[in-house]
């Protein structure tokens, strides 16, 4: 099977331990990437460092910061006096919040696709970082079926590489949608790992903490 393999630094943690036990993950196309882990454990520094290497071989991708997209849309909304954006972000629940941010984001990689993706362009790459803050069950696998479906599915992708790579907490992230699957790495030991249900998810995070 086709697949990418990311470098990863091994930064130095506790004197000779390390953040990662390897210094390299192999990502497979064309299924949705979760990186797995307790809190702490380097989720966000790991989707970083593959961030980093697409940089460094020339490769767009697009992304969604949780935190920093909340932040931003706010300004925007102020900057262009979108006051009726402004006032649902400010009185929107935390879970509202985020899916008025996923669904601008949503836009966002429909016009990459229509616009600036070359017939030259071998890959695509969407990564998105703690988007599961906030969101109950229901708007988890939405996303999943909605939008990461949607991508997979494009005709306009046929023979592309696509690449979807999330950070999580949530359970619900890691199991398959429809015909698609889920890849799960667990970022300590940068090896795959699947979870036969949420009890053993529950009994890995707390083994890792």
């Amino acid at each position: 099977m086709k697949k990418r393999i990311i470098e990863i630094r091994r930064d130095p943690y506790i004197e000779e331990e390390y953040i990662y036990k390897k210094d390299k993950i192999e990502i497979y196309p064309n299924c949705l990437t979760v990186l797995v882990g307790p809190n702490g454990a380097g989720k966000t520094t790991m989707l970083r460092q593959i961030q980093r290497q697409l940089k460094k071989e020339g490769v767009l991708y697009l992304e969604f910061d949780n935190e920093e997209k909340r932040k931003n849309d706010k300004s925007r909304a102020a900057y262009h006096e979108n006051y009726v954006l402004l006032a649902t972000l400010m009185e929107s629940s935390e879970g509202q919040k985020i899916i008025v941010s996923i669904n601008q984001f949503a836009g966002q990689i429909g016009n990459y696709i229509r616009t600036k993706l070359s017939k030259n362009d071998t890959e695509i790459w969407i990564f998105m970082d703690a988007t599961d803050s906030g969101l109950d069950i229901n708007n988890i696998i939405k996303i999943k079926e909605e939008l990461f479906s949607t991508v997979l599915d494009d005709k306009r992708l046929i023979g592309k590489d696509i690449y979807i790579v999330v950070t999580t907490n949530s359970y619900e992230y890691t199991t398959s949608f429809g015909k698609h699957k889920t890849d799960c790495i667990s970022v300590k030991d940068c090896k795959h790992i699947t979870f036969s249900d949420y009890q053993d998810y529950k009994e890995y995070i707390i083994k890792g903490v």
